[in-house]
């Protein structure tokens, strides 16, 4: 039964322009399925070239890493005529593994026995740098270290390794600090606008950008493109934004994939014999998630070492190869197995937590081990539509994950509590923390506390539905069109299929087996569904759950994902919710005009039967009145904004000051307006703003031109309470437009249509 509230976004009309494009990929298609998921995802005929063909995208050159990718480079070419030693440090989440073996064979050729890579293991360390491996590291005469996905933020563990002789070149894509430490380059696209191109380049996309520098200035005849494969895995993996840079790359490595998987052509023998066990399970080499990444996520977690992964991916030797690619997938069997053991275990102390008092879940426990814990933690705050923070207690130390939602900076909300940490790192949607045991209780009420003041309510947890379907249309035909979308992650989901009034058959339930022919206790359940549009049946697995789960004599409506077993041939669906027919858990919008997407883009398209909304919201009601006009006029409405330059409410302030002090000199008149765009805040807090700046003794008159600052009482000195509540709303409203520039499209059209 289905604990979720469904919503259907379907837009009337579909474009034809994008029906056409869709064609010119599957002439046998009528480019329907397609046409449709592009346009909800507010992609338009214009954009939808390069984002289906990644060959027609202008990838971003490396040099728009500036300063940083040359001081970088520069060092490289030092260490190479030198003959000094290199070490790149790798993470062991599966971005970091790929960015360490990309480093390792792109980089391998000039250093030779000079270039090493090291990887902690999961028992021994934590994310980041630490001191005993830069000792370690110091007693082999490194010289100088590359990280990967780690270190923007280890100040302490820097200066050891400068005082140690050891110079550090930062590869990071998490939240980096404020001021940028004292290494030889750091390459962080955080450091971007959040329009740029490589903003949402992880570990693995960075290194491939550092290593594409490096071979234009060695002359390198070939670019290092055979790598790609390596990338694509490693964003998909990471669950990045595949927007700009990022897709384009995810797309040329799932290019390469193909080749990978031919004995004949492959180049890395291990990613073949990986890819083989992904289609002996059943699952699609291309579909990383579920294939490939599942598995690169289990040796970490299982092994709680990730150095057997970069021996899979650059040992030549093909017996040795086999041996490891078993092991990682005996790996991937016994994951199963631990996280349907302790999402059990969660799930029953969550029956003793009031959920309605509770804004942030937090867990502990001695049974669970790290590694599993971040397998299942997205999970829990899903299921649960809480942030979740999972602890592992290991003695007197409690280490972790966190994971939130709805936009939440989980990343801010934890900083809140710096002081009862003993480690911290992560990015606004996903952390990783270490504290002692005896500070667990304080934290989770004072996280609570906290978030309870950015939280104004928790509904019902929703999944977005994409296209209504049949039986009949299932199959070939609909997964080409839908397997065009790809690679999918964030902001560009896999599609979510509804199928109405459907009955199951012949429900069966088994243990799977790992490649040993071992069962594990993780059970999948396999199905026929039928309705009224056919007489043939169509296969169905849902992972996880027993037969007992489904009813064999209801109708049922049901969302699914539509996907294809390699193991026996045939595409099938795989079941994500259900429920019977007539209980009405979802509604249909009916978006007659729908809203396109296009925040946060360079250029947009001029069309007149589209209305734009280009000043960032602050309140709904920003969106809804902007909705409403464009539905008077028989326009679309495209949501056209930026995210706002400032992000720090005293930076406004101080920016308002700057304006008034201005007028009061020239005598020059503004309207309201023009102080807005300027700013970019609602005309409520600039109004709360002119008021404070009233209490400063700027005297503000207001004219049919504008308004003018006629004189400054300097002498007069702000009261306290005035400023205190004007940066208080500023704080609010900053927060509020951030929501409306990250949030997702399906949510911004179902709550503006549920308010008009």
């Amino acid at each position: 039964m289905s604990k979720f509230v469904w919503e259907l976004s379907q837009p009337s009309t579909t474009s034809r322009e994008l029906r056409e494009l869709v064609k010119t990929y599957l002439p046998e298609s009528e480019g329907i399925f397609a046409a449709k998921l592009l346009q909800q995802r507010g992609i338009t005929p214009e954009t939808a070239v390069s984002f289906l063909s990644p060959d027609k995208y202008q990838p971003t050159p490396p040099n728009a890493f500036g300063q940083e990718i040359k001081l970088a480079i520069n060092r490289l070419q030092q260490a190479i005529a030198c003959s000094e030693k290199v070490t790149i440090w790798g993470d062991f989440n599966p971005d970091g593994v790929m960015a360490t073996i990309l480093l390792y064979s792109g980089l391998g050729k000039f250093w030779g026995d000079y270039l090493d890579y090291y990887l902690p293991s999961r028992l021994e360390a934590f994310h980041g740098l630490n001191k005993s491996g830069i000792t370690k590291l110091a007693k082999q005469e490194v010289k100088v270290i590359i990280t990967c996905g780690i270190g923007s933020t280890n100040l302490t563990e820097i200066n050891y390794a400068q005082e140690l002789g050891i110079d550090l070149i930062i590869i990071d894509h998490h939240t980096p600090p404020e001021d940028r430490p004292e290494v030889v380059s750091i390459l962080n696209p955080r450091y971007f606008i959040e329009t740029h191109p490589l903003y949402h380049l992880s570990a693995v996309a960075i290194a491939y950008k550092l290593l594409e520098g490096f071979y234009l200035t060695c002359q390198q005849t070939s670019p290092p493109e055979s790598l790609l494969d390596l990338v694509g895995i490693g964003l998909i993996c990471d669950q990045v934004e595949l927007k700009g840079d990022c897709r384009y790359l995810a797309q040329k490595g799932l290019q390469q994939l193909p080749k990978q998987n031919n004995p004949k052509t492959a180049t890395r023998l291990g990613l073949y014999y990986l890819l083989q066990k992904c289609q002996q399970s059943g699952d699609r080499p291309t579909d990383i998630s579920y294939g490939i990444g599942a598995r690169i996520n289990a040796v970490s977690r299982i092994y709680h070492d990730s150095n057997l992964l970069v021996q899979l991916l650059t040992e030549k030797d093909s017996k040795k190869c086999q041996k490891l690619a078993h092991e990682v997938e005996l790996a991937n069997a016994r994951r199963k197995e631990l996280e349907k053991n302790t999402l059990s275990q969660i799930k029953a102390k969550l029956v003793f937590i009031d959920l309605s008092t509770t804004s942030v879940i937090v867990l502990a426990d001695s049974r669970w081990e790290v590694g599993v814990l971040a397998l299942i933690v997205n999970t829990i705050a899903r299921e649960y539509n809480r942030p979740t923070i999972l602890l592992s207690i290991e003695q007197e130390i409690a280490r972790g994950l966190g994971s939130t939602l709805n936009n939440l900076d989980l990343d801010e909300l934890i900083k809140s509590q710096i002081k009862l940490l003993t480690g911290f790192s992560g990015d606004t949607s996903a952390v990783s923390l270490t504290l002692p045991v005896a500070n667990i209780d304080l934290f989770t009420a004072a996280i609570n506390q906290v978030a309870r003041r950015k939280i104004d309510n928790f509904k019902d947890p929703t999944l977005a539905i994409d296209l209504v379907i049949t039986v009949k249309e299932l199959g070939r035909n609909l997964f080409k069109e839908l397997k065009l979308l790809e690679p999918f992650g964030i902001g560009n989901h896999p599609p979510k299929l509804l199928l109405k009034k459907c009955i199951f058959t012949e429900i069966k339930t088994s243990n799977i087996k790992d490649c040993g022919s071992q069962n594990i206790r993780y059970q999948k359940t396999t199905f026929f569904i039928q309705d009224k549009s056919t007489q043939n049946k169509f296969p169905g697995v849902w992972w996880g759950h027993s037969s007992h789960e489904l009813p064999t004599d209801t109708y049922c409506d049901l969302v699914v994902e539509l996907d294809y077993s390699y193991n026996i041939s045939q595409y099938e669906v795989r079941l994500i919710d259900w429920q019977p027919t007539g209980e009405n858990n979802y509604y249909q919008l009916n978006n007659d005009l729908g809203l396109l997407d296009w925040r946060n883009q360079p250029q947009q398209p001029q069309q007149s039967d589209i209305l734009t909304l280009n000043q960032c919201p602050s309140y709904w009601s920003d969106i809804t009145q902007s909705y409403q006009e464009a539905k008077e006029k028989g326009q679309q409405l495209a949501l056209a904004y930026h995210q706002p330059t400032q992000t720090q409410a005293i930076d406004i302030w101080y920016q308002l000051i700057g304006i008034a002090k201005y007028l009061h000199r020239t005598g020059k008149s503004v309207t309201y307006q023009q102080i807005q765009t300027k700013l970019q805040i609602s005309d409520r807090t600039l109004k709360l703003g002119l008021e404070t700046l009233s209490h400063l003794g700027y005297i503000i008159t207001y004219s049919e031109e504008g308004l003018q600052i006629t004189s400054h009482q300097q002498s007069t000195l702000i009261p306290q309470k005035y400023l205190d509540s004007f940066l208080e709303t500023l704080t609010e409203e900053l927060f509020q437009q951030q929501y409306f520039n990250q949030v997702p499209l399906n949510i911004i059209q179902n709550f503006t249509i549920s308010l008009i």
